[in-house]
């Protein structure tokens, strides 16, 4: 995919553009170009995974906590993990998102919703449409740039990697207007419509699987208020 408006974006202004402090030219060049705004998206996820690491590097990841709260991890390793939570406020987050979706009938929410934040079940869904993929540059052998969609103020980029057998390893990333609100969004993966895997929206609109089986997929993702985002039969292979 080419630029619209030539020449393309550098990675200085995309730069600025992530940072908040890019001028009305380059604003405007985003706004009407799919393949600048793609490059963008990229540039993003790969900012805030850096980022996250370093911000979360001895945490527990999302799979450990929901074994945890599962009673799934051996004594010695649930021990470790409760000791970080109590001691960490974005586990002690993460953990009461995850209660709050995973709940049921015989396991109450630990927080109530309150009334007015409920979504209503008569707002629709928007639906992202993908974007054409670009070739990315390897440093060896030939890689598969990251999926990107786009919905009404809403980018998702997918990057897929290869995990055990025939599963693969999906980690997302969510760029919004209004990006806070997505934050402990649920993401729900279907696959011929049976429900295959769950994540959690965290607070720099990351999420991951860590096995999913390479197959087309529907991906939606819910937030606590407002109105859900659906990608429909996404080829998630590597």
């Amino acid at each position: 995919m080419k630029c619209n408006h030539p020449p393309p974006l550098t990675p200085d202004q995309l730069s600025d553009a992530i940072d908040g402090t890019a001028g009305a030219a380059v604003q405007e060049h985003l706004a009407d170009c799919p393949s600048c705004t793609q490059r963008l998206a990229i540039a993003r996820l790969a900012e805030q995974k850096l980022g996250a690491r370093l911000l979360r590097w001895d945490c527990p990841s999302s799979q450990q906590i929901g074994d945890y709260d599962q009673g799934l991890l051996p004594e010695s390793e649930a021990a470790s993990v409760a000791s970080h939570i109590r001691e960490c406020a974005r586990c002690t987050e993460e953990l009461a998102d995850l209660r709050l979706f995973m709940a049921t009938d015989d396991r109450p929410r630990p927080i109530a919703a309150p009334q007015s934040a409920r979504r209503s079940p008569s707002l629709g869904e928007l639906i992202a449409q993908l974007l054409p993929r670009t070739l990315a540059p390897a440093l060896r052998g030939e890689i598969r740039a990251p999926l990107t969609a786009q919905a009404e103020g809403v980018t998702i980029v997918l990057d897929v990697q290869p995990g055990d057998g025939q599963q693969i390893v999906l980690q997302g990333q969510l760029a919004a207007e209004d990006q806070d609100s997505w934050t402990g969004a649920l993401v729900t993966l279907r696959q011929g419509n049976q429900l295959k895997a769950t994540a959690i929206v965290d607070d720099l609109g990351g999420f991951s699987v860590a096995s999913l089986p390479s197959a087309i997929t529907d991906i939606r993702v819910t937030p606590q208020v407002g109105q859900p985002v659906l990608l429909k039969e996404v080829n998630l292979v590597t």
